[in-house]
């Protein structure tokens, strides 16, 4: 007996260590992420009602030869009130080479959390609702941090062809560099392809879908009170087309950006004015066009008003208040968004403010 209590110590001693003491070794990783959105209003882009949900993501991997990384998981998505009957399950699989020793850019390949991105998509590439029920990139991430910049490429494999349904996929950059302590150069691309699919009925067109956003911003809280303050200004120039058709449909405007938070309050300002954005939603819906339809306006103003009630590394609970105006009508969400993550690297490194959770 005492045999096998000094094996079990020693064995739990050598896992311990190579979870958590070595650069190689065991990985782990516990996601959980709850979304409470209700939406009501007169608003004619988007639907009234309640997405309510639970997002589990647990996942297993292992660290080898000090820069490699392989892992491995699901997400199962549980809409609340509803049963089994909506219950979905998107399996995590990926792997990740890190830049030797200074780790200033990583390559992942696979399906790949989605959260793992260090510069979210604008809302006019990538809505809210699409980020609570498709928790992976599919295909590849490249990713630079640099000094002052960083810098990220996405092919995101939506769909593969077949007899019911198109090949779909998409090419995203996001690059944005810091000009001392106050000027923010960047900018976000997008190449965006829906295809036929087999045997394709009559009419049925291939799309085309390009965007670009250029920006300059301001870091503007140094001398004032405020926990954060920016601003940043920018141009969306968005060229779609249906090759069935065979015209190009173009969208140019403003897109202004602003965020204030002083302590636990907070107040961020989307507001976009120009030709409608997404010429082809009302054709495609979100199979084409996954960006929020109220950009499919000549007028939009999103004010979010907003708490973090929690922000560290391993939870973040905050609630918000979406106020959507646009030439055609008003709405307002109601959010109450939680997530918690606990894996191997942040736990080796608790207490520290190393990594703050992105809530979605």
């Amino acid at each position: 007996m005492k045999t096998v209590r000094f094996l079990l110590a020693f064995a739990s001693l050598l896992f311990s260590h190579l979870a958590f003491a070595q650069e190689d070794g065991f990985l782990w990783s516990v996601d959980n992420a709850i979304v409470f959105d209700n939406r009501e209003g007169s608003q004619a882009h988007a639907p009234q009602g309640t997405i309510f949900l639970n997002r589990f993501s647990p996942g297993i991997g292992v660290r080898f030869l000090g820069n490699h990384e392989l892992k491995g998981g699901t997400s199962y998505i549980q809409p609340i009130g509803i049963g089994y009957k909506r219950t979905k399950f998107v399996p995590t699989f990926y792997y990740t080479y890190n830049q030797p020793v200074k780790r200033q850019w990583s390559v992942s390949v696979g399906m790949i959390p989605r959260h793992k991105l260090r510069h979210p998509l604008p809302e006019i590439l990538w809505s809210d609702s699409m980020a609570y029920f498709n928790p992976n990139i599919r295909g590849v991430l490249l990713q630079c941090v640099k000094d002052s910049l960083l810098a990220e490429i996405i092919l995101d494999w939506r769909s593969l062809q077949s007899e019911t349904q198109r090949e779909a996929f998409n090419i995203n950059a996001n690059v944005e560099g810091r000009l001392g302590r106050t000027f923010l150069l960047g900018g976000h691309a997008q190449l965006n392809h829906l295809a036929k699919q087999e045997n394709a009925p009559a009419g049925q067109g291939v799309n085309d879908d390009m965007f670009l956003n250029p920006y300059i911003g301001w870091n503007l809280k140094q001398g004032t009170a405020l926990d954060s303050l920016q601003l940043k200004l920018g141009g969306s120039f968005m060229f779609d087309r249906c090759r069935a058709i065979g015209e190009w449909d173009n969208a140019f405007g403003l897109l202004v950006d602003a965020v204030a938070q002083y302590k636990k309050i907070g107040i961020k300002e989307t507001l976009y004015v120009g030709q409608p954005s997404l010429p082809l939603l009302e054709m495609y819906g979100s199979l084409l066009n996954m960006g929020d339809p109220h950009f499919h306006s000549k007028f939009y103003s999103h004010t979010r008003i907003y708490s973090p009630i929690v922000e560290n590394q391993f939870v973040n609970f905050a609630v918000a208040l979406d106020f959507n105006i646009t030439a055609e009508g008003t709405s307002c969400y109601q959010k109450i968004l939680l997530r918690v993550n606990i894996d191997s690297d942040g736990w080796k490194h608790r207490g520290s403010d190393k990594k703050i959770l992105n809530v979605y």
